[in-house]
């Protein structure tokens, strides 16, 4: 059954959410007042140590199979790939042919990819356990998009039938089971029995 692709209406009005900017006066000032010390940097410099530091972690993010674990134990950010169990249309060449037409992405075999924020880390046990998605930046989501097409295979496959949190935990289970196994072969002696 062919589907007619009608043609979008580009110049209706687009919703933009409002911008927030976390890195304002305000926070300048309750960063001064909790930190007496940082007082010799100005705001400007401030801000680009955070940028810096956020830059950082990306590229780590990007090049880290397991992600990052976040400082002060607030968690792990990681890639993931998924089976996509639909296509995208691809609206260009629908409106070229006048019938519906879907993406075919041959580059990842029909993966795509998502970033995780998990409360779960890989050192430290903490009680409530929360995993979900975010919407990053543009700049490190296309950063992200560009890498994953060509190191696809990289990237922790996340299973959409199991919940996350249960695979995060079978992964850490398993490095765990690897890392005592790999400490009792080191005290194993076949003589002593």
């Amino acid at each position: 059954m062919e589907e007619i692709v009608k043609k979008r209406f580009d110049t209706a009005p687009r919703y933009r959410a409002a911008r927030e900017d976390i890195l304002t006066q305000d926070f300048y000032t309750d960063l001064i007042d909790k930190f007496p010390s940082l007082k010799k940097y100005s705001k400007d410099k401030v801000k680009n140590i955070i940028q810096m530091f956020g830059d950082k972690v990306q590229e780590c993010i990007i090049n880290n199979r397991e992600g990052v674990d976040l400082p002060e134990q607030l968690g792990t950010i990681f890639i993931g790939k998924y089976k996509r169990d639909y296509s995208l249309p691809d609206y260009n060449s629908s409106q070229k042919i006048g019938k519906l037409v879907n993406h075919v992405n041959t580059m990842t075999d029909n993966y795509g990819c998502k970033i995780f924020y998990t409360s779960l880390s890989q050192k430290y046990v903490v009680k409530n356990i929360e995993m979900m998605t975010f919407r990053p930046l543009q700049e490190f989501g296309k950063t992200v998009g560009r890498t994953f097409n060509d190191n696809w295979m990289r990237y922790v496959d996340v299973d959409t039938a199991i919940p996350i949190q249960k695979q995060m935990k079978m992964n850490f289970a398993i490095k765990m089971q690897d890392i005592n196994r790999e400490k009792i072969l080191k005290n194993y002696n076949e003589f002593e029995l």
